[in-house]
């Protein structure tokens, strides 16, 4: 089994050097995540010190995390289910009824789906 030689182009180093720089604020503010807000003052960009999770167990505490997680799980569910039940029945009144509001329906409907994710 022959081993193929990997081409390193130029496009590829300016995009792996474009994505470090793209995620080098996200890896400084986890780095920062774990160093006491005085270190994080004085040398935002050093390793921190001593490592801690303080900053977590304090955030997990006075936002009172877990109620936000159980109301986010409470609003999907919800909002699935709606989804799931009232989606059909809408679409097959809205295929078995051929009037001019039907045919508004269809076209609002469709309309957002020809704008490329993207533009928006």
């Amino acid at each position: 089994m022959k081993l193929k030689k990997r081409n390193i182009s130029i496009p590829s180093i300016v995009v792996l050097l474009a994505s470090i720089v793209w995620l080098l604020p996200l890896i400084i503010i986890f780095i920062n995540s774990f160093k006491p807000y005085n270190d994080m003052m004085q040398n935002f960009m050093a390793l921190p010190k001593s490592w801690s999770l303080d900053k977590y167990v304090e955030t997990w505490i006075d936002f009172g995390f877990p109620q936000l997680v159980a109301n986010t799980l409470l609003y999907t569910i919800a909002a699935i289910s709606g989804i799931f039940l009232f989606t059909p029945m809408a679409a097959y009144k809205l295929a078995r009824t051929k009037n001019t509001l039907s045919k508004i329906c269809f076209v609002l409907i469709i309309m957002p789906m020809m704008v490329p994710f993207n533009l928006i």
